[in-house]
């Protein structure tokens, strides 16, 4: 006798399924309807001015974007971060995976001409349904342990909560009741592959129960699994577990773009400067809104919310979805009504995202740090909403702190945001000998000083030191003086974007005049501005940070240091810009090993989980007043650590670094140094 089973043992009026699941179907599809309706709401401000659904300064192929969905939304990758929720997603999904799998395979052998369901091929899927009931029941108990016992700050309780994990609970439990009980009636001799059914089946015998009573029981259960099975697929698209659509998508479909890339503009064809109202951002943004699960991975490594600021990223992202649930109804009413009349809008009533829905000030305590985008297990991205909604409070509002004037008008008048003269920008170089390209004509590398070198009385020894090491070395390189400008980087975050892209297009026409192909930056803002966001005006510039240029020359042993450059215990400080943004971790670590004996130890927040200094973003030019400084957290988690050194790569992080040590009265004990500096202190520096 082969091992099979029969499809419908013990369910008279089983036909009735039918147009059950029909009818759940078009609840689930009409849910999914609603959702993709209010997404595409933003398509109708989209045109050259504001890009489409997927715009990309680095397109990724279709291939790539499978290997992408393979990786993080099969293989959860990033959910690992967080092990105790990642392992507890992993099994929830792979066992209801396989469940999903086994509950297709019996509705084909049900529906289909001709049996498959038999012999070792039952076997084999009534294991792995076994496996997969079990792994599925454990995540589903994890979570609630998680939820309502561990009980994190960062996950928000919410009745819809509840209501998932009780029907996904009743799902696996009477699943494995209905098997156990149709196995203690039958008694097949290959029960033991479904052992958990089997064990059921023994407890069943142990309790002395009737075969009428079970076969009642079994019917019982079959149909209250089936309706909840049905309800499930009718509930989801109307609940959080509309993620279970939403995120894989999303991954589908994220941009390839480094973190923290922003929306370009063609200001000149722009009806709409930033965003106030909801239907104002792109449809891949709205979806976004719809594929965050509110774990708060986010929330839980954000600089401004651990340092008590009103941001959370989850709390945007879940407070733009309810806006947009709330009101997208009302503005789809008023493009149907006045479908034909180019100007229809929503009505003028309507509260702006940026007056009721989200608070001015917790857009302003970003310091777009991006940490939050590395934590995001299905690459949803706040960092553009935020910075979107900021140019409409500049651009269209003239809302802005109060301190930020005198920075604009800094940047707008003398090039940089000291307001310190333009034509002193070289004087850091006097006594160098150090060539201009007005003067030379051409090199085959400038050397981007950047504002804070230029200007800084601290900063400065950093744009000698590097200056002494590269011709040290033998680089053949200059700088541009005078005309050197801010690359605007700043003012495009902090929402200037008609700044930025002055400066952008003013330093583009600026290379192209001297022919430069190659930069090198001690600035990781400036490089990252160059590497990606000038993209959008036309540059392709080779750009290297000033770590990257070191570590090269000494590989080659073009520098050959014989330090060590301190004495003490050291740790290096990953720039958000510099590490999380573009990824260059080892670089800086290998100059440092090299210069310094012992090497640097790590801080317990390092790498792409480093914890901001609280600079980026524009912050660096504006008070901090609420909560605690970003600057003083960091500096003192480095001093926990014992050191001497405090090893920085970005002038930002330095200044930060330094103010934070003076407030905790530890600067004449603790040092702070740039990496250049480093390398330039340890010992003789020869060709």
């Amino acid at each position: 006798m082969s091992p099979t089973r029969e499809i419908y043992w013990n369910i008279p009026g089983h036909l009735l399924l039918y147009p059950l699941f029909a009818i759940s179907l078009a609840i689930f599809a009409y849910g999914v309807w609603r959702r993709v309706r209010l997404w595409m709401l933003g398509a109708r401000h989209l045109s050259a001015a504001s890009p489409g659904v997927i715009h990309e300064i680095y397109p990724t192929t279709p291939g790539r974007r499978i290997a992408r969905v393979v990786s993080l939304g099969l293989g959860h990758a990033r959910f690992f971060r967080t092990p105790f929720p990642g392992i507890a997603h992993f099994l929830l999904f792979w066992g209801f995976a396989v469940l999903l799998v086994g509950t297709i395979i019996v509705f084909l052998e049900a529906d289909l001409p001709g049996r498959f369901y038999f012999g070792p091929f039952y076997l084999a899927v009534s294991f792995a349904l076994e496996l997969g009931g079990i792994a599925f029941l454990l995540g589903i108990l994890l979570l609630g342990l998680r939820r309502y016992i561990q009980r994190p700050e960062q996950l928000d309780e919410r009745f819809d909560d509840k209501i998932a994990l009780a029907l996904l609970l009743f799902l696996a439990v009477s699943g494995f009741l209905i098997e156990g009980l149709r196995l203690y009636v039958l008694q097949p001799p290959w029960e033991s592959w479904s052992f958990v059914g089997a064990g059921i089946a023994r407890l069943a015998g142990a309790a002395s129960l009737s075969d009428g009573a079970t076969t009642r029981l079994h019917q019982l259960f079959w149909w209250l699994h089936l309706l909840a099975t049905f309800g499930f697929i009718a509930y989801i698209p109307y609940s959080r577990l509309l993620h279970i659509l939403t995120s894989p998508i999303n991954i589908a479909v994220a941009s390839s773009d480094p973190r923290g890339t922003l929306r370009p503009m063609d200001l000149e064809a722009s009806e709409i400067y930033g965003t106030s109202q909801i239907d104002e951002f792109a449809p891949k943004q709205l979806l976004e809104l719809d594929a965050c699960t509110r774990c708060g991975r986010c929330q839980a490594v954000c600089p401004a919310h651990l340092s008590d600021k009103p941001l959370s990223p989850k709390k945007v992202l879940q407070d733009l979805r309810h806006h947009l649930s709330v009101y997208g109804p009302t503005i789809l009413r008023a493009s149907r009504a006045g479908e034909k009349n180019q100007e229809a809008t929503a009505d003028p009533e309507l509260p702006l995202v940026t007056g009721g829905t989200i608070e001015e000030d917790v857009l302003w305590a970003c310091t777009t740090c991006a940490a939050c985008e590395t934590e995001c297990p299905v690459l949803i991205r706040v960092i553009d909403k935020i910075a979107d909604m900021r140019r409409y409070l500049v651009l269209s509002e003239s809302k802005f702190p109060s301190e930020l004037r005198l920075f604009f008008k800094n940047m707008e008048t003398n090039f940089n945001p000291w307001g310190i003269g333009w034509a002193t920008r070289a004087d850091w170089a006097q006594g160098l000998d150090i060539p201009i390209l007005s003067e030379v004509g051409s090199s085959k590398l400038l050397y981007w000083v950047g504002c804070a070198a230029s200007f800084d009385e601290r900063n400065k020894k950093v744009a000698v030191a590097t200056s002494r090491l590269l011709k040290a070395a033998g680089v053949e390189f200059a700088i541009l003086g005078a005309e050197e400008k801010c690359c605007g980087e700043t003012a495009r975050r902090l929402g200037n974007e008609y700044l930025f892209q002055m400066m952008a297009m003013e330093n583009v026409e600026l290379f192209k005049q001297y022919g430069v192909t190659r930069i090198v930056t001690t600035c990781p803002h400036c490089y990252n501005s160059f590497r990606h966001e000038y993209r959008e005006h036309g540059t392709g510039i080779e750009v290297i940070h000033h770590t990257e240029l070191l570590a090269t020359l000494i590989e080659d042993s073009r520098l050959r240091l014989h330090g060590p450059a301190a004495s003490g215990t050291a740790v290096y400080h990953d720039s958000c810009y510099l590490g999380r943004y573009n990824d260059i971790f080892e670089a800086p670590r290998s100059v440092l090993r090299a210069a310094l004996d012992p090497a640097p130890q790590e801080l317990p927040r390092a790498m792409d989980r480093s914890f901001c200094c609280g600079a980026g973003g524009g912050r660096m030019w504006m008070e901090e007043t609420i909560g605690q400084r970003i600057n003083e957290l960091r500096t003192r988690e480095a001093l926990e650590a014992g050191v001497a050194t405090i090893c920085t790569a970005c002038p930002y992080c330095l200044t930060m670094f330094e103010d934070g040590l003076k407030a905790e009265n530890a600067d004449e004990r603790v040092r702070v140094r740039d990496i250049a500096e480093l390398a330039e202190e340890a010992g003789e520096v020869s060709v």
